[in-house]
């Protein structure tokens, strides 16, 4: 009897571990050129940040973005990004420009008016706008591609915007985005 509990207790055991190894169907398709995919948790890589994020200094706060990229029928691509966990303020970044300007790219950057790039801070309290915007000066601002491709986009935005909304446009008025790095996926 002693015998037949601990060979019961054994393949019990047994097949549990052997059920606990199953981690679902393979689901690497080695069809897909998986290259230019960036691994997120490779430190050795300077900037880094995880998919689906922007991170960086604004007006030399750090702020955590949530963001993603898509491509209109015109060939436009518009990258978005919003502050989350702010509940004063609506803030979002929005870099604008033609798709080929960024398709395919490593180690590029853009400038006005190839890129425009936009940030908006809505005050919930006041129920206020202010919009900044690069200028067409190319050595406000910029967006430094690292590498596109596979429907990802890895980067670096920084730059000096100036306040265009509410009129007139004041030059004074400005915010500087430093070094917001982002990686991001397209919708």
């Amino acid at each position: 009897m002693r015998r037949i509990i601990t060979t019961s207790l054994f393949v019990a055991a047994a097949a549990i571990a052997v059920s606990s190894c199953d981690n679902g169907a393979y689901t690497a398709n080695p069809k897909k050129d998986q290259t230019s995919t960036m691994n997120p948790f490779d430190n050795t890589i300077a900037n880094n940040v995880l998919i689906g994020t922007m991170e960086g200094k604004i007006d030399g706060k750090t702020y955590d973005l949530k963001g993603y990229y898509s491509v209109d029928e015109n060939n436009i691509r518009t990258i978005w990004a919003r502050v989350i966990n702010d509940s004063v303020f609506f803030r979002t970044i929005t870099i604008v420009g033609n798709n080929d300007a960024f398709k395919g790219k490593s180690d590029v950057t853009l400038t006005d008016p190839i890129v425009s790039i936009t940030y908006s801070a809505y005050d919930t309290m006041l129920k206020r706008n202010k919009v900044f915007m690069s200028t067409n000066v190319p050595t406000y601002s910029a967006v430094n591609i690292i590498k596109d491709g596979n429907d990802k986009i890895w980067g670096i935005v920084s730059g000096k915007l100036i306040r265009e909304d509410p009129p007139p446009s004041d030059p004074s008025d400005s915010v500087f985005i430093g070094h917001m790095n982002f990686y991001l996926e397209k919708k």
